[in-house]
């Protein structure tokens, strides 16, 4: 094939797996209306390919940064594949500045609510604890329109952190104690 004068071509195969998390989710509660919660042997199965996935990644210094139950394929035999790598990063060292408006809403960590930029891997980790939830509960555990809300609902929920328990919390831009 002659290529003079064109740019070189990549080409990507890639396996075709029509369903991801949301919508074996959904399948199942259309199907069974009273279906909301997967099964624990299913919930162990998918949740253990989660996180070796994640921690292959993570021990490649690899951040997904947007893990949802959308980016989270699954084949006919249960097989999981973690996709949609659009706002993954590479990053090696920690006190790197990153982006805080990744990962989508209802997935996103506190300090990223909070305005952090030099975060770790922990905001994939809390990700993959809210897919927990909604696998387990069959329902998303954060769902609000905005990140004030967001960062609301999550310590009306959990409570407000106190400062001996995570002393980082003062230093992003978008934490204020109020006294009084």
């Amino acid at each position: 094939m002659d290529t003079a004068g064109c740019e070189p071509k990549i080409e990507l195969y890639f396996d075709f797996i029509d369903e991801d998390l949301a919508k074996m989710m959904k399948k199942r509660t259309l199907i069974d209306p009273s279906a909301t919660k997967v099964l624990l042997t299913e919930i162990q199965k998918i949740m253990r390919q989660i996180l070796d996935g994640v921690a292959y990644m993570h021990k490649k210094k690899v951040f997904h940064r947007d893990l949802k139950p959308q980016n989270i394929l699954i084949s006919n035999q249960g097989e999981i594949k973690i996709a949609d790598f659009g706002l993954g990063r590479v990053c090696a060292n920690r006190l790197d500045t990153m982006s805080k408006e990744i990962e989508t809403l209802w997935y996103r960590a506190p300090e990223l609510l909070l305005g952090n930029v030099n975060y770790d891997y922990a905001v994939d980790v809390w990700s993959i604890g809210c897919i927990f939830y909604e696998l387990s509960e069959g329902s998303i555990l954060f769902q609000t329109e905005s990140e004030i809300g967001q960062i609301f609902e999550i310590m009306r929920q959990q409570g407000t952190p106190k400062l001996c328990d995570w002393s980082e919390i003062s230093k992003y831009p978008h934490f204020k104690v109020h006294i009084g």
